[in-house]
């Protein structure tokens, strides 16, 4: 702490060959290499550097792909149910669709926001996986025993773990409060959808196989734009990522 670092010999096995404590102290020289400490201790690397960086791009490109494929498939599927809608309720196309702008904005602004919590906690996974590393491969968690360092390690890796897990719980509560206000935005739709229906039905207006027709094509239609939707948030997502590990590999 402070930089300050203690080291402890445990080359007996029972710690009893001493404890030093240094400080601003760039390299440490063991008797069978030298550790960097800034390195060793503060700058986790970057894994892999360029590798993990093209790989992390082939992954998102997969990503957008598959997303590009799902929205073609669901734009097919509902064609069908807004063709059966129009020729029910045309009125009744137009507030599905309408309804669906906002959640495609919210989606895209979720998705926007995931990305850049996944940018701004790079640092901190690194770290994560950096210590868990350290505490698991063979040959360093040898020296980590033999130096003691091994609660020091443990210590930065779960606050690393803290910090990942605040941000992506306080990102998940804000999800699911939007996404209930979604759902409750798609639940008033179809509802208003199915009132109308009966109120038709009861007036004559509708045949009770026009309202199963409506109240299936309304289904159809919510299910297949979420579906849409989502993936399209996906798909944004991903070329978000995927533009930010280009520029990363190329640096």
């Amino acid at each position: 702490a402070g930089g300050a670092l203690t080291i402890q010999d445990m080359a007996g096995g029972d710690g009893r060959g001493g404890t030093d404590t240094v400080v601003g102290i760039e390299r440490l020289q063991f008797a069978d290499r030298v550790f960097a400490s800034d390195d060793f201790f503060n700058a986790a690397p970057a894994l892999s550097g360029a590798g993990t960086s093209r790989a992390a791009t082939e992954q998102s490109a997969v990503r957008l792909f598959s997303s590009g494929l799902t929205v073609a498939q669901g734009l097919f599927t509902i064609a069908g149910f807004l063709a059966t809608l129009a020729v029910v309720s045309p009125w009744m196309v137009a507030v599905v669709l309408v309804a669906a702008v906002p959640t495609l904005r919210t989606e895209l602004a979720l998705g926007r926001k995931r990305a850049r919590q996944m940018w701004e906690l790079g640092h901190a996974t690194r770290r994560e996986i950096f210590f868990a590393d350290l505490l698991t491969a063979p040959t360093a968690a040898k020296e980590i025993r033999l130096y003691g360092l091994g609660s020091l390690f443990g210590a930065r890796m779960a606050t690393e773990m803290r910090t990942i897990n605040d941000e992506n719980r306080r990102m998940d509560q804000r999800e699911l409060y939007t996404q209930a206000l979604l759902g409750v935005v798609g639940a008033m739709v179809a509802g208003g959808g199915l009132l109308w229906a009966a109120v038709s039905a009861r007036g004559g207006r509708l045949s009770l196989g026009e309202v199963t027709v409506f109240i299936a094509a309304v289904a159809g239609v919510q299910v297949g734009m979420s579906s849409i939707i989502r993936n399209i948030s996906l798909g944004h997502r991903a070329l978000l990522m995927h533009g930010g590990h280009i520029v990363l590999g190329g640096e």
